[in-house]
């Protein structure tokens, strides 16, 4: 069974693990998940997936003025394509209902578009250079 909580400071640890195997070079900082799991403001909310108690994958949001960025959301290869992404962003979505949603991705990432596309995503501009490791253009996207 899938479910979904706000990031604790219990469950850092294997964020932190869970963003070095997704990311490598672009990972963020333990210490970034520690603030966000301290929920000391109203600007930045996290969540945690969960399939039957074992860490699936997690989004790191933020919301302004009724804009809200996804700036990083994560799924264990063995879990993808359970619905983990879609329920993590519904779960953001419900914490924050933004007005407008932003997010940008790998251009080399198919499978992340399609999912956003159909979530109501639509791509508005491209990032040269983004990424590194390697290098990659990003497509900003938009709902």
């Amino acid at each position: 069974m899938l479910t979904i909580s706000p990031l604790t400071a219990a469950d850092v640890g294997e964020i932190y693990e869970l963003e070095k195997s997704c990311f490598c070079s672009e990972a963020w900082s333990r210490a970034d998940f520690e603030y966000l799991a301290s929920g000391s403001d109203g600007v930045f909310a996290a969540f945690a997936a969960r399939f039957d108690g074992v860490l699936c994958g997690y989004i790191c949001t933020c919301c302004v003025a009724g804009e809200m960025e996804i700036s990083s959301v994560a799924v264990s290869p063995e879990y993808r394509r359970r619905g983990v992404a879609r329920a993590l962003i519904s779960a953001a979505d419900e914490h924050f209902h933004p007005e407008k949603t932003f997010l940008e991705v790998r251009a080399s990432n198919a499978p992340a578009q399609a999912l956003y596309k159909s979530l109501g995503f639509k791509p508005y501009a491209v990032r040269a250079d983004y990424y590194d490791d390697p290098p990659e253009d990003a497509v900003l996207m938009m709902r």
